[in-house]
């Protein structure tokens, strides 16, 4: 004899399609959507440093606001699911659990945000770092994906130059004591690059010693996106800092002497609230403590 099971599945739209002992019901697709984007979120780096290489061991730093040196991506995906049962006609010995497959379709949708049109500011720029290295190399190139990308190198930390613009440069020594007291002793060479595009003159601050002000005879670049690139050097990097006007005495006191003044903050991009990417031989460390 004969038993006959009936699965009844409740939907919208129902087709049924017969074959000789078998009924198959279609049930109406469902549909679940999801977003991600590829953006990295920003990070406290406070008490971290990286410990870079000059093989291939560099770092870029952006704020979280702006876009990455790749466009950020963003992507949309639905899904739909398609689920079928069958019924069998069976006999009371042999009563298969009814059959049930799951086929899905992903859809994507690519969108990309837009960069920054305007310039940070029209005062100046203030970048602040520090690190630590025995060997003569660059330390940073800002707004890298421009054509001539502003970049400061140290010669063993005695001389430092500037270059924009592809051949603009100055040479700058900090060599004059600004602040008579000094600071307390510290491991990392600390170092300020002010640039005043009202005055268009720019100034090194290295601890407690500055350079003389020096003046551009050529306007130094406005970038778009405010990205540090560090090429990567042998050493560590810590507590790198960004403005949008060219820092005050007071304001540089307080970034040389963080532990005496407390940390400073950058305007544009600052190492308790920032974002980074990591070239493959360059590593995040818990800073020395001293």
């Amino acid at each position: 004899m004969k038993m006959k099971m009936k699965l009844l599945f409740v939907s919208i739209v129902m087709v049924m399609m017969s074959v000789p002992g078998v009924t198959t019901f279609f049930r109406e697709p469902t549909t679940t959507s999801s977003t991600w984007t590829t953006a990295r979120p920003a990070v406290n780096l406070n008490g971290k440093m990286f410990t870079l290489s000059s093989d291939g061991g560099g770092i870029s730093f952006y704020p979280p606001s702006t876009t990455t040196p790749t466009p950020e991506t963003t992507t949309e995906w639905t899904t739909t699911n398609y689920e079928t049962t069958t019924e069998i006609t069976t006999t009371p010995e042999n009563t298969p659990t009814p059959e049930t497959t799951t086929e899905w379709t992903t859809t994507n949708y690519e969108t990309t945000t837009t960069p920054r049109t305007t310039p940070l500011s029209t005062t100046g720029l203030s970048v602040c770092l520090a690190y630590l290295t025995d060997s003569s190399t660059v330390l940073f190139k800002l707004f890298p994906s421009s054509s001539y990308p502003m970049t400061l190198e140290t010669d063993s930390g005695v001389f430092y130059s500037l270059t924009w613009d592809g051949y603009y440069s100055k040479t700058f020594k900090p060599n004059v004591q600004f602040w008579p007291g000094g600071f307390s002793p510290d491991i990392w060479t600390r170092v300020c690059v002010t640039m005043d595009s009202v005055k268009n003159v720019g100034q090194v601050f290295s601890g407690s010693n500055m350079s003389v002000r020096k003046r551009l005879r050529y306007p130094f670049p406005q970038g778009q996106e405010p990205v540090i690139n560090v090429p990567g050097f042998d050493g560590q990097l810590t507590d790198v800092q960004m403005w949008d006007y060219p820092l005050n005495y007071r304001e540089i006191i307080q970034y040389m002497s963080p532990s005496t003044y407390g940390p400073s903050r950058g305007s544009v991009l600052t190492w308790s609230h920032i974002s980074y990417s990591l070239n493959e031989d360059a590593l995040l460390e818990d800073t020395y403590e001293i």
